[in-house]
């Protein structure tokens, strides 16, 4: 375990040719995700239909904020488990792999494209939610 572990990180850092919100601007992604999240009511008022993109949108922002050194796959995949199940809605994170994350996210990033993204939770959203409330 780091002695960071949890906290916002304070470095820059990278991915091959990607790099994520400098440090002192994490806050600014991650406000407007959570504003998006209050204003549609942790997702219960986006229409079946827009899910996926909405979803694309959101998970391109978390992943640019990276907030932290390490473990941010894990933490935003359990967000985006912890936020559908509110709404009784899943992600079957076993219909897709890394690579193909990957691929999409930077896509997202490098070039504004969220179809990649899109298309993937497309596939994988279901109405199987990780948790029960």
């Amino acid at each position: 375990m780091y002695i960071w572990a949890g906290d916002l990180r304070t470095v820059g850092i990278e991915k091959g040719d990607e790099s994520f919100c400098p440090p002192g601007n994490i806050g600014q992604p991650m406000n407007h995700v959570a504003a998006e999240v209050h204003r549609l009511g942790k997702l219960t008022a986006v229409p079946d239909p827009d899910l996926a993109r909405t979803v694309g949108y959101l998970y391109d922002y978390v992943n640019f904020a990276h907030p932290f050194r390490e473990g941010n796959g894990r933490s935003t995949r359990e967000f985006f488990d912890l936020l559908l199940s509110e709404r009784g809605a899943g992600i079957d994170w076993d219909k897709t792999d890394q690579t193909e994350l990957y691929s999409a996210c930077h896509t997202a990033r490098a070039d504004s494209d969220l179809n990649g993204l899109v298309a993937m939770f497309a596939r994988i959203l279901d109405t199987d939610p990780a948790y029960d409330f």
